[in-house]
């Protein structure tokens, strides 16, 4: 009797059931990571985010500023506060918030930008990485951060292929609380004025007509944190001051720069892994690849979007650590990091390796975050 074949004539009907159940397969799948990675820190890790009590304690005495950082995270803890009691719990949740919002974003920029791959491959990605995940109940301005930013590119490329010019107003609305976030922001606008410049052939008058509006609503937004930050002498600009005017000689800048860019390289790793598992798994797949000129001119776009907005970031860090001697901090990378998968599956070969069979990229992506929980465990 040939046992692989009834095997296969049994799985056959499984096979189909997950089809026909994958939206709800996949609900269930993110709902329970996110339990687990909340749980995680609660049951085993004593150590209390500093970020987190120190929000705590500015929500009692809301302003239009702080003397370390500009006021925004506090101001949404402060709401929550206004219907849940204050409470180390709330920030966790508030944190694992700001991550569902940032899948969500993930979610769109992948229908909107990377046709022809699965919308859900790309959080998938973003969950391998350990800034999203091990980080999960952090509750800080770099996570802030990484919400404003994801907002202001999926508004950036709605604002692109679009004559509406709602998406150019909610850009600069992203780009004033990203600003009163962190002034981090400054930099990743950068990259998306870099994008525009690269794609001024669509149009340069509705492009400068689109940025015009985005500059006046970002500066209607941040006007009352710029007259509070006059009138108190520029107390957070100091506090920054300490790390972009360190004037680190060569020896420093260069070890702080690669230790960043190696703590970057040690938050990727279990996506490294799952893309080679892929890799791996793509070589017994041969889908067709065929554009047409219309779609080859979207994907090009995307392309040079993503590389921009995944790599720019780090560049601008290693160069502002670099030539200005600042003192490069870690967790600067966390705002744009998610963004890395996004230029991998814009590619040819990311593409390729997307086509893998959904049920099969789900089990990958299923070990390696068994191995990434493993691991949470094992360092303490």
């Amino acid at each position: 009797m040939n046992v692989i074949p009834e095997a296969a004539a049994l799985l056959l009907p499984m096979q189909r059931v997950i089809q026909r159940r994958w939206a709800l397969i996949l609900a269930v799948a993110t709902l329970l990571w996110f339990v687990v990675w909340l749980a995680l820190p609660l049951l085993f890790d004593p150590e209390i985010p500093s970020d987190n009590l120190e929000q705590l304690d500015w929500a009692n005495h809301p302003a239009w500023g702080y003397a370390k950082h500009p006021p925004f995270p506090t101001w949404i803890l402060w709401c929550f506060e206004r219907v849940v009691a204050p409470s180390l719990g709330l920030t966790y949740f508030i944190g694992a918030l700001q991550v569902a919002f940032l899948l969500w974003m993930a979610w769109l920029l992948a229908r909107y930008s990377l046709r022809g791959v699965a919308t859900w491959i790309a959080p998938l990605m973003v969950a391998c990485i350990t800034y999203y995940s091990s980080r999960m109940h952090y509750y800080n301005h770099n996570t802030a951060l990484m919400t404003a930013y994801a907002a202001s590119l999926y508004a950036l490329w709605r604002a692109i292929n679009s004559r509406s010019m709602h998406w150019w107003l909610l850009l600069g609305l992203g780009w004033g609380i990203g600003m009163l976030s962190k002034y981090q922001m400054a930099l990743l606008i950068s990259c998306n004025v870099a994008f525009l410049w690269s794609v001024r052939a669509q149009g340069t008058a509705r492009l400068l007509k689109g940025l015009a509006l985005a500059c006046a609503v970002a500066a209607a937004v941040l006007a009352p944190h710029l007259l509070w930050l006059v009138r108190n002498h520029f107390p957070s600009f100091d506090y920054a001051s300490v790390t972009l005017s360190a004037h680190l000689g060569p020896a420093d800048r260069a070890r702080d720069v690669l230790y960043f860019l190696l703590h970057q390289l040690g938050r990727i790793a279990p996506l490294a892994v799952l893309l080679a598992a892929l890799v791996w798994r793509a070589r017994t797949n041969a889908p067709d690849h065929t554009t047409s000129t219309h779609a080859g001119a979207h994907l090009e776009v995307a392309r040079r979007f993503w590389l921009i907005h995944a790599w720019g970031p780090i560049a601008g860090i290693v160069v502002i650590g670099l030539v200005l001697g600042a003192a490069v901090e870690n967790h600067w990378g966390m705002a744009s990091l998610w963004a890395m998968p996004f230029w991998i599956l814009s590619t040819e070969r990311g593409r390729r390796w997307a086509a893998v069979p959904a049920v099969d990229v789900t089990l990958i992506a299923l070990a390696v975050q068994a191995a990434m929980v493993v691991g949470y465990l094992a360092g303490y």
